[in-house]
């Protein structure tokens, strides 16, 4: 064999070991139409907003993306344009301003005049954006909307002009105020679709306090979502769902201590005074730590104090709390602020009935599962990637957005990891893990 002939045949051998091992690595799944349905966590709602490199660094685009490098196709996303930057939040004081930007580091200047690093936004006076028109390229397959429920997957006015608290959806809408997003979903007629769904469904509950909806019924979540994947499977679509992990994982939840009124002797003195007199004896403060006051139709005069395993949640006027007596005596602490122990025990209640539901629908419907919920308690504990440590903490533990509640980039890196572990261990998938060189975490000025 002559030297041209011989490195023909060594280039012709490297050529066929290279097209056989990259349609190995995806075995007999076929990813030539993607799609993805779910909420925040998977439409890259982070910082408080939806924000383009968000999106552009969420699960559905890395984990199409690095699959299309193998065969198969990425997805198509209606990107944030006017406020890419910026991006639109759902503010969740709605009092104060229908919508919010991101939350960036920066100085802030509490009530005692102590400047600080923290999250800093600024709050939307309009409620009319461009980035909630319908968007022009629209194909069915992405379907990633912030704070859709499953409930919401199926109602036409979800997002609709009236709606103006979350109007996200027209911009994915085939027909705003007629489709739905799970019959969009279904109508796509896709190869293989992620599904993270039911998060919403709780969590719309838990971020207001348990002020503004109720969580569905498991016979209720189990209804919809059995109604979305006996829609998306009737071709034979194949598919990765996530279940949900617990509020335990959450500084949102879990960073301001329900008993953080601390008082001295003298303090604690004068404040049962002043209950008392109004003849409020069950409240009682003492040196150290105490419960902040609130509201409680079912106590004494209507008001109570915080106890062990109720929550304040991040939301709540901390330079109020620091500076001006709020939860202490001049106002209490508003339920929207707070989650009570039955609130508390509904919510983890309800997880626990969901996940059972996730992981009978995922045996039924031949889906990989990924266990969101243990893979948020192992990054609770923390983990190394790429020579990082990464848990989560709020602000430092570089997996959270600066909202202490969705992940940042980085943070979708590694879940995308996650999901692609789980399709390879179900499906004999050789899928490889990706290394998401421009995903942010948290960005210091």
């Amino acid at each position: 064999m002559n030297r041209l002939t011989y490195l023909a045949a060594i280039t012709a051998v490297v050529v066929s070991c290279g097209k056989k091992e990259v349609e190995d690595r995806l075995g007999n799944l076929d990813f030539s139409r993607p799609a993805a349905i779910g909420g925040n966590f998977i439409a890259g709602y982070a910082d408080g907003a939806l924000y383009g490199k968000a999106q552009m660094n969420s699960i559905p685009v890395l984990l199409y993306e690095n699959i299309s490098t193998y065969g198969g196709a990425s997805i198509n996303v209606p990107y944030m344009t006017a406020q890419e930057d910026d991006g639109i939040g759902v503010n969740l004081k709605y009092w104060e301003s229908g919508f919010q930007t991101r939350s960036r580091l920066g100085d802030r200047t509490d009530c005692e005049g102590v400047v600080s690093l923290g999250p800093v936004k600024s709050l939307y006076a309009t409620t009319s954006f461009s980035d909630f028109t319908n968007f022009s390229q629209f194909d069915g397959t992405y379907q990633c909307v912030p704070y859709m429920s499953t409930m919401d997957m199926w109602n036409p006015d979800f997002g609709a002009a009236s709606n103006t608290r979350v109007p996200y959806y027209h911009r994915f809408s085939s027909n705003p105020g007629i489709a739905t997003s799970a019959q969009d979903l279904i109508d796509a007629n896709s190869t293989f679709v992620t599904v993270w769904l039911g998060m919403e469904d709780i969590y719309n509950y838990a971020i207001n306090g348990g002020e503004e909806s109720q969580i569905p019924s498991k016979a209720d979540f189990k209804v919809n979502m059995v109604s979305l994947l006996d829609g998306i499977t009737a071709n034979g679509a194949k598919g990765v769902i996530a279940n949900i992990p617990s509020i335990d994982h959450f500084p949102y939840f879990n960073l301001i201590p329900y008993n953080g009124a601390n008082v001295d002797q003298a303090q604690a003195d004068e404040i049962n005074g002043l209950y008392q007199l109004s003849g409020m004896t069950h409240i009682n403060f003492e040196p150290g730590p105490n419960g902040f006051i609130t509201y409680d139709a079912d106590a004494p005069n209507g008001i109570r104090q915080l106890v062990q395993g109720e929550r304040l949640l991040l939301t709540a006027p901390l330079d109020s709390m620091k500076c001006y007596l709020y939860g202490l005596l001049v106002e209490y602490v508003n339920e929207r602020y707070a989650l009570t122990l039955d609130e508390v025990s509904e919510i983890h209640t309800a997880t626990i009935a969901y996940n059972e539901v996730i992981a009978e629908l995922a045996e039924t419907y031949d889906f990989a599962l990924f266990d969101a919920n243990d893979f948020f308690a192992r990054v609770g504990d923390g983990i190394k990637w790429n020579g990082a440590d990464f848990d989560l903490e709020f602000v430092s533990g570089g997996f959270l957005s600066l909202d202490g509640l969705h992940p940042n980039q980085k943070g979708h890196e590694l879940l995308t990891n996650g999901i692609i572990r789980a399709i390879n261990a179900h499906y004999n998938t050789l899928i490889p893990t990706i290394n998401c060189g421009s995903c942010d975490g948290v960005l210091f000025p």
